[in-house]
């Protein structure tokens, strides 16, 4: 993992500004935060982590999330286990391709009442090139200077062009599925063509785990646990994510359920 940069976070300019460290040359840059800012080749940016920090005030357990999404599989840095737990699901739900880390510094003015620079946790980008803007806070973390701090953030993203999100936790049985899934991610656990011939068929009407494990190696059922969680992370089969997964967990062709 690239080490944080030291990117300035006081104002240059009267003006709400951008602070980021491209990966291609270590220096800074800035920009007054505009449309024409936003509509910027980030990927041909690619900035550098603004910062990299031990965790929140001692509280929090960093960690990295091994990415898939790009060409080259990368990992990315989450100040937090909450965060890591967000971008496991970004990852699931497979929208970006690209996410940097706390990506810049947003410089408030000092006209700008009660504001102090802020760093969003994470700037994905979309395979055709479209951005959004993440921060993560738990529900309880949110207290009225943060509310503030994130209200800013929005309308700073508002006009760089770029949806805004606050991601502040999801259902706890659907992560722990999910943490079980992503084990079986990677494609060295894809079934063989004819596994996945026959499981895809069983769960046309809907089968049971247990069945499509007899169903797609009946000599072996263990050996098919990777492939039935590599289908379900990559949605090609889809069961009820909020519901504890076991042997009796209904599936169903992704093709013939809405999900």
């Amino acid at each position: 993992m690239t080490a944080g940069a030291r990117v300035t976070t006081r104002c240059y300019s009267p003006n709400i500004e951008l602070h980021w460290s491209p990966s291609a040359t270590g220096s800074e840059e800035w920009g007054v935060v505009s449309p024409a800012l936003g509509a910027r080749d980030w990927r041909g940016i690619d900035p550098l982590p603004a910062r990299l920090s031990k965790g929140v005030k001692g509280a929090s357990i960093p960690a990295l999330y091994h990415w898939q999404r790009t060409i080259a599989p990368e990992w990315v840095w989450c100040e937090s286990q909450a965060e890591k737990a967000e971008v496991m699901w970004l990852d699931f739900e497979g929208v970006f391709t690209k996410l940097w880390p706390q990506p810049f510094v947003i410089c408030f003015p000092p006209e700008v009442s009660g504001a102090v620079s802020h760093t969003p946790d994470f700037l994905g980008a979309t395979e055709d090139g479209r951005l959004a803007l993440f921060d993560v806070r738990p529900a309880d973390r949110i207290d009225e200077r943060t509310r503030r701090q994130l209200s800013l953030t929005a309308e700073v993203s508002e006009t760089l062009g770029w949806p805004y999100e606050v991601l502040s936790g999801r259902e706890t049985t659907a992560t722990i599925n999910l943490e079980w899934l992503k084990a079986s991610r990677h494609m060295r656990c894809a079934p063989p063509a004819d596994a996945l011939e026959r499981i895809l068929i069983a769960a046309r009407d809907g089968a049971t785990r247990a069945e499509l494990l007899a169903i797609a190696a009946p000599q072996r059922p263990e050996r098919a646990n990777q492939w039935v969680d590599h289908l379900a992370w990559h949605r090609m089969i889809v069961f009820d994510l909020h519901a504890r997964l076991e042997n009796n967990t209904i599936f169903t062709a992704a093709s013939t359920k809405e999900h």
